[in-house]
């Protein structure tokens, strides 16, 4: 076939396919549904993008219309060699063209922690005894903790600059330092924490919640109004019953915890305490040291003698 006869069925059926490949890269964007959260967005940019598209596409095809009778004669050929044709310069200066748009085309966390896609099923994640720091932290905002491994925010945290991580991503990160503060640490890494705990440490922090997770914060952790109410009030136990209660308290404290009523300042009242919340028995410093000096009181002197 000569290049003046060029049939026109033959130019458009090799716009239609160079059209179809070279814009790929970027026509299988769609903006998810979105639903109330927390954090940052960048739908500026998500806007940006969609204004730019649809302008681009128009470009792409009027570029490939305007190639020559040459050209099409290349692209045509038997057998179909994409990467040669994407030699050609009529090619390459389209390509150029999509790689612009392709560096500000947007993640999907772009959208912000509303994306439904991104979002956690609560309904499973509320039965849960525990939550590790990484679970807690993706649901902090709403996300499904399977989305992103510990690793790989790992991997993220160390390319982290703002030319190259959307907003949420960044917020996400910041929000991770927070958690890292008040997470049990143990011998292999972070310990899981029980609603109870997580709920006081998230108040003591002042974190702010996605409402799905706040809501299972609540469903799991009783008002505290009847938390320490005693389950039957005309039961009391008697003098001796104490003594031997108090007993058990103090060998425990003494031997386990290595209390010291000599020693003005300890991490004995702090470790009970935190052992006690990860218990879901949650009990303030101050009731804990009352009862283990009382409980320490039954304990012969010379025990306390070096």
């Amino acid at each position: 076939m000569s290049e003046a006869s060029l049939d026109k069925s033959v130019r458009k059926n090799i716009i239609d396919r160079e059209y179809k490949r070279l814009l790929e890269p970027v026509t299988h964007w769609v903006r998810p549904e979105l639903v109330e959260a927390i954090g940052p967005n960048d739908l500026d940019m998500v806007a940006k993008f969609e204004e730019t598209l649809p302008l681009l596409k128009a470009e792409v095809r009027s570029d490939l219309e305007a190639m020559t009778d040459e050209a099409f004669n290349f692209i045509g050929q038997d057998p179909y060699v994409p990467y040669e044709i994407n030699n050609l310069p009529e090619i390459a200066a389209i390509r150029l063209k999509i790689a612009e748009l392709q560096r500000i085309q947007p993640s999907i966390f772009a959208c912000g922690f509303g994306a439904v896609p991104l979002r956690a099923d609560f309904s499973y994640w509320r039965t849960m005894p525990k939550l590790t720091l990484h679970e807690a932290l993706m649901l902090s905002v709403g996300l499904n903790p399977a989305l992103y491994s510990p690793d790989r925010l790992n991997d993220l945290a160390k390319r982290r600059s703002k030319k190259t991580l959307c907003s949420a991503l960044q917020f996400l990160l910041d929000r991770r330092e927070v958690f890292y503060r008040f997470y049990p640490a143990g011998v292999s890494g972070y310990m899981s924490m029980s609603f109870p705990l997580l709920k006081r440490a998230l108040e003591t922090y002042g974190v702010e919640l996605d409402q799905e997770f706040r809501e299972a914060l609540a469903a799991r952790c009783p008002d505290a109004k009847h938390a320490h109410e005693t389950p039957n009030p005309s039961k009391s136990i008697s003098s001796q019953e104490r003594d031997t209660l108090l007993k058990l308290i103090a060998g425990m404290a003494a031997e386990q915890y290595g209390f010291d009523p000599r020693h003005q300042r300890s991490e004995t009242i702090k470790n009970i305490q935190e052992d006690l919340d990860r218990a879901g028995l949650s009990m303030d410093a101050k009731t804990v040291r009352k009862w283990i000096r009382q409980a320490a009181e039954l304990i012969p002197d010379v025990y306390w003698k070096d």
